[in-house]
């Protein structure tokens, strides 16, 4: 069975007349999931697991998601077309935190690379991607606690303001915190004097003034964050915030 659209009602639909067990799916959509009141009108007791991956999850997400459905196990998943799927498991219910079974992972200078017998030889006419020892770099930015890592996000996503590191999923992190603000994307804007400035584009649950909340995003960040991870520009977007594999837009689209 299929659903018949990537809607929360119509997954949960699904699960419920199925008895789905395991659910694999994005941090974004567990996100509009427990915004919604699907879990309120659907009979989702034979879900034992939500896999997630392909964008990190932000720890309000994973504290709302274990709220919404206390009995599930919250299981990161990571993956890549290199090196496939490779076992692994999470150290505790948030489950923001994974370790890999059977593949070797090494850290350099904060990236993650990962070494495995099952690797692909290579792409088609193009460079190889590993180093002489078969050693990948994943390009994903991450804190390490022992043998257990959590994936931050891409280090092409950093953003640079005026030599201040940023990286995106932090600053998006603290504006999902906001109720008006049903999900957020963050990204570096090109700036004369700095190099780059954060900027913000958010989907929000209810019309608001973009001046009232540029006000209240710029409030609650700076609260919470060092001033140069505030929020320089706020943008309101009517369209999704990811791409149709729950990856963000954190990019300005290719010009046609």
């Amino acid at each position: 069975m299929l659903p018949e659209t990537r809607d929360p009602h119509a997954i949960a639909r699904l699960v419920a007349s199925a008895r789905v067990e395991v659910l694999p799916t994005s941090p974004t959509f567990l996100k509009l999931f427990c915004l919604s009141d699907a879990p309120d009108h659907h009979d989702l007791s034979s879900l034992e697991i939500v896999a997630w991956g392909s964008e990190a999850m932000p720890a309000s997400t994973s504290e709302r998601v274990r709220e919404v459905l206390p009995h599930v196990k919250l299981l990161q998943k990571f993956g890549t077309s290199e090196l496939g799927s490779p076992r692994s498991r999470t150290r505790d219910a948030e489950g923001l935190w994974i370790d890999f079974d059977g593949i070797e992972h090494r850290i350099v200078d904060g990236t993650l690379w990962l070494r495995s017998e099952t690797a692909m030889l290579g792409y088609l006419n193009a460079p190889n991607p590993f180093d002489e020892e078969g050693w990948w770099n994943t390009g994903d930015v991450v804190e390490q606690d022992g043998s257990w890592l959590r994936i931050l996000g891409r280090r092409s996503d950093l953003i640079n303001v005026g030599g201040e590191k940023v990286m995106p999923r932090e600053v998006e992190e603290v504006l999902l915190e906001m109720p008006i603000i049903v999900d957020a994307a963050v990204r570096g804007a090109p700036n004369p004097l700095t190099g780059q400035i954060v900027e913000a584009h958010v989907q929000l649950a209810e019309p608001l003034d973009e001046r009232e909340l540029r006000k209240a995003v710029r409030a609650h960040c700076r609260a919470r964050l060092a001033g140069h991870k505030v929020p320089a520009r706020v943008v309101i977007s009517e369209g999704p915030l990811t791409t149709e594999r729950g990856k963000k837009k954190r990019r300005e689209p290719e010009p046609r």
